[in-house]
């Protein structure tokens, strides 16, 4: 599933003829989210339980971007069986663009420049208490809290 996952969105990279914004199933936008910018891409980190998070992706498509995304799809294929079996789309890029933890700052790799944007503020992950409308723009539902993702839906109007 990783690897298929990193190439489709290589594929949507390279077949885009505006920039993007790659949001996983699990995942609502509440609110506008500060993604777009003088970058061509714009990946949001953390501190754990990996540097970045994969759900909410900006991309301004251009050829460097799709050869730098194609050759990490490739790469991940060449990574340890556990990381090729669940985190390979996480892992390679990571690894490749060799981003820490919440790290804040813009830089080029491969002709493209990168924007790594901390979550802080941004990014709620739905947990176990009653549906309420969160301040933050992006909300996250992986997992058994899947099932809350209609009800939360439901404050987006």
């Amino acid at each position: 599933l990783m690897l298929w996952l990193l190439d489709a969105q290589a594929a949507a990279i390279r077949v885009a003829t505006e920039p993007i914004l790659m949001v996983s199933p699990d995942t609502l936008i509440a609110a506008p989210v500060p993604m777009f910018g003088d970058w061509d891409v714009c990946l949001l980190t953390r501190r754990r339980p990996t540097p970045i998070v994969n759900s909410v992706m900006a991309v301004r498509p251009s050829r460097a971007v799709a050869d730098l995304w194609w050759q990490m799809a490739r790469d991940a294929r060449s990574l340890s069986v556990g990381s090729r079996t669940w985190g390979a789309d996480i892992d390679i890029i990571v690894e490749t663009l060799q981003i820490k933890p919440s790290e804040n700052a813009v830089r080029e790799h491969a002709g493209v420049k990168i924007r790594l944007l901390p979550v802080d503020g941004l990014f709620w992950s739905a947990d176990g208490g009653p549906a309420r409308r969160m301040p933050q723009p992006i909300w996250d539902f992986k997992g058994s809290r899947k099932a809350k993702m209609v009800t939360y839906a439901g404050f987006l109007g």
